[in-house]
């Protein structure tokens, strides 16, 4: 969980500062569900991301039922 917080620290808040609580919000939404959770590479998925580790499952689910 430190590791979270230290990479949001150093990613997200740039500035330190936003312009509101709303803005917040958003910004931090979109780390975590656009980059954290989809481009982020992960030690424990093979150094992929989420979204290429799901892509290539389902690539070799659908070799299997035509296979």
């Amino acid at each position: 969980m430190e590791s979270c917080w230290s990479r949001l620290k150093a990613e997200l808040f740039e500035n330190g500062v936003f312009r509101s609580l709303e803005d917040a919000r958003i910004e931090l939404f979109d780390y975590i569900e656009y980059y954290y959770n989809r481009k982020r590479r992960h030690s424990s998925l093979g150094n992929i991301s989420p979204e290429q580790f799901e892509h290539n499952y389902y690539l070799i689910l659908n070799q299997n039922l035509h296979t």
